[in-house]
Formats: C-alpha cells, structure tokens, sequence
C-alpha cells in the first residue's frame, strides 16, 4: 500500500510526475518557436492542398476530353482498315528491256509492258502517272546525237485502249557526245493516265515516233512503271 505525504500526496504519484518530467528536453522550446513551426506546417499543409487542387484540375480537363470518347472505341484493325480506305498507292514494274534503237527514222518504238494486279474489287483509280528508268543512254554515232526533236511516251490498256501522252519529252534531250555512253535517267510523268490505266490489266508503252538526229541513240535497261493511287469505299 502507497503511503500519504503532505497534503495528502502520495508518493506513488510524485514518482510518476518525476518519470514524465524527466522526458522533458534540457531546454524546452519556447513558445513563440512553436508557433514557427506549426506556422510552417502550415504553409507545407496549403502547399500540399494546392497540389491536390492542380490534379483535381487535370484530372476534370482529362474527364473532358475522354467524355469526347465513343463508349465502345473501334478495335486497331478497324482503325487501320479506315485509314487504308483514304487512300492506297502502289507502283507496278514492267520487265526490263536491255536495249531500245532510237534511229532517224521516226517510228513508234515499244517499252516494255506493265501488269496492273491486286487492286481490290470497287476501288476508284485516283490517279496514275508512268515512270521510265534507263540505266544508260549509248550513242554509237562519230558525231553529238539526241533526240530530234519534241517527243513523247504514251500508254494504253493493251486490249482496246488507245494511245495517251504520259510524259513530254523535250526536242534535244537525252543529248550524248559523239562515240560516248552516259548515265540515264529516271523520268516521272505529271500527267494523269488514268483515263487508259483503269484498274488491273496490261498496258502497253511507246516512245510515240521516235527520231534520233544520228544513227543511233540506244537506251540500255529500260524499266517502265505505273504509279496508281486509289480509294475503297
């Protein structure tokens, strides 16, 4: 049993007075320093409120924009199909003819002919434009040669088609020094075609009376393409 001293205290409690007191700092901040730091806190707990503000804001401009979203969003594939539907183009080679004889007898020169495959059922040609591709252009000739002159390539769908431009060449080109073979040229026609080139089939291509101004003007490795741009619905 505890005993009383003075007052009725007992010494029980003075003890347990004396263990909380001696947790006590050597020196206890002062009352204005714990004012300062519950004024800091403060300031770090408005901080941290105005953060949380900012991402409620992001969040609700977020909220805004996926609203916008279909409830059921089309699959990639979907996507990709659409996009392919804008608008598809491919290029289709012909064989390559290692030489074509340009003399001074003018006279409808043939290219090699190009097969239009794989464009799909009900698709609207948009556009077709001819490309030609000579590795070398040789004159065999003692004296300067080219082209005598203004010429052009044309096209037409092999089976009841009828000849088109596709591509001006200009009076004097594919000029060449007497004797010598010089690098070719790549050519791509800013005329559109496809008034002949419809779809897929053969197509035929000419150098549409030829004419050279010395015997002779060949063209080594010839390539002939067809560029076909078109939409599906």
């Amino acid at each position: 049993m505890g005993f009383s001293v003075g007052f009725g205290i007992k010494a029980s409690d003075i003890t347990a007075i004396k263990a909380k007191t001696d947790g006590l700092p050597a020196d206890p901040a002062d009352a204005s320093d714990i004012n300062t730091q519950i004024s800091a806190t403060n300031v770090l707990v408005n901080a941290l409120q105005s953060a949380v503000d900012d991402v409620d804001t992001v969040v609700d401009a977020i909220k805004v924009q996926t609203d916008l979203l279909p409830s059921d969003p089309a699959d990639q594939s979907d996507v990709v199909d659409e996009v392919k539907k804008g608008l598809s183009s491919e290029i289709f080679w012909s064989d390559t003819d290692d030489t074509i004889t340009i003399t001074t007898t003018a006279a409808d020169d043939a290219l090699p002919s190009v097969v239009v495959s794989g464009i799909p059922a009900g698709a609207a040609i948009t556009r077709v434009v001819v490309i030609i591709k000579i590795r070398a252009i040789e004159n065999t000739n003692g004296s300067a040669n080219n082209l005598n002159g203004a010429q052009d390539i044309e096209v037409k769908e092999s089976a009841a088609g009828s000849w088109i431009a596709a591509i001006n060449l200009a009076a004097s080109m594919w000029a060449v020094a007497a004797s010598t073979r010089e690098a070719g040229d790549v050519l791509i026609g800013d005329i559109d075609v496809k008034a002949q080139v419809t779809g897929n089939g053969t197509y035929n291509l000419q150098l549409a009376m030829a004419d050279a101004a010395q015997n002779n003007l060949v063209l080594n490795d010839v390539l002939v393409g067809l560029k076909v741009s078109w939409t599906t619905s």
